[in-house]
């Protein structure tokens, strides 16, 4: 019970600079945490794929209930021309049933990395250990693309909307599209996940190394940011806008 805690807390957290973006710091650290323990915490004997899976939806599913928060907003729904307790059974069940739509099919990231972790252990990743945060990354931003597909599709949860807390971190998008924020960030995020190990289990230099490495994918994409918001230069006649939904 405590494992499927710490998943949905950092689902939680990881999510959380959707509500407050001047927390936007999170979104680099708490994943690192549940990383971790995908990479490197022994599976049990039975159901080690599911209990992956379980784990994943953990995550996925608070991760979730975090950026659908605006349902609430919507309260009465007047515009639908329901009653207060029919709004709220609505409100409800679109506010905890998305994420969990969304929860149960993005929990398969999961269970790839514990797939991903077996095959570590006895290939060509057990001597390039790096290899396995940016597979992590790019599956990450493989199920992120995923869900914006089909009638389901809802691109709101993208983990580069966190990063809007401050505009150097989105800079990025520039490049390849706000996927590449979300790369970075989970690619910053699993490595510090191997720092946390070689740090608990008293080998300081690879812990650095690693730390080094998560510093250096943050460091590289902020500067990135900073350098060309100072050297936009806006062209054009500047004129207000304004967008009714």
């Amino acid at each position: 019970m405590p494992v499927f805690f710490l998943y949905a807390l950092c689902g939680c957290l990881t999510a959380l600079p959707m509500v407050f973006p001047q927390l936007w710091i999170l979104s680099w650290i708490a994943p690192a945490f549940v990383f971790a323990d995908a990479f490197f915490t022994p599976a049990p004997e039975k159901h080690p794929l599911r209990c992956a899976w379980s784990r994943g939806l953990s995550f996925f599913y608070c991760y979730g209930l975090v950026v659908f928060y605006w349902f609430i907003e919507l309260y009465p729904l007047d515009f639908a021309g329901l009653d207060q307790w029919s709004a709220l059974a609505v409100i409800l069940v679109a506010w905890f049933g998305l994420p969990l739509l969304q929860g149960v099919f993005s929990a398969f990231l999961f269970l790839l990395l514990h797939l991903l972790k077996e095959k570590c252990a006895r290939s060509q990743f057990r001597a390039a250990p790096v290899l396995l945060p940016l597979c992590t990354a790019s599956l990450w931003i493989l199920f992120e693309w995923i869900q914006t597909l089909t009638w389901a599709g809802v691109p709101w949860g993208k983990l580069a909307l966190t990063q809007c807390g401050w505009l150097p971190l989105v800079q990025s998008a520039s490049l390849l599209g706000s996927y590449a924020v979300s790369f970075l960030v989970i690619l910053t995020a699993s490595l510090l996940s191997f720092a946390l190990y070689y740090l608990k289990n008293a080998t300081p230099k690879r812990a650095a190394a690693f730390a080094a490495a998560a510093l250096c994918v943050f460091g590289s994409n902020a500067a990135y940011g900073v350098l060309r918001c100072a050297l936009y230069q806006p062209q054009g006649e500047q004129i207000t806008a304004a967008a009714v939904q």
